[in-house]
């Protein structure tokens, strides 16, 4: 069954499901995927820090070790 075989109102129908559905997985995902959003940010933002510190010459191991304590 292709999708032009499909009557209009049941195409319409499917899409307005998986749009409603799309939204409520988001929505219960929620408490997941906002820290999630944060520390991918947050890993960015100390991303130069970290370069910063390995130029003068500390080790990978202190400088995440640093980074993190901030």
């Amino acid at each position: 069954m292709t999708l032009k075989t499909i009557p209009v109102p049941a195409r319409i129908a499917l899409c307005l499901f998986c749009f409603i559905a799309s939204v409520a997985i988001l929505i219960l995902a929620k408490d997941v995927l906002v820290p999630l959003a944060f520390a991918l940010v947050l890993a960015m933002l100390l991303i130069p820090l970290g370069r910063k510190l390995e130029k003068l010459g500390m080790g990978r191991g202190l400088q995440h070790l640093y980074v993190y304590w901030l």
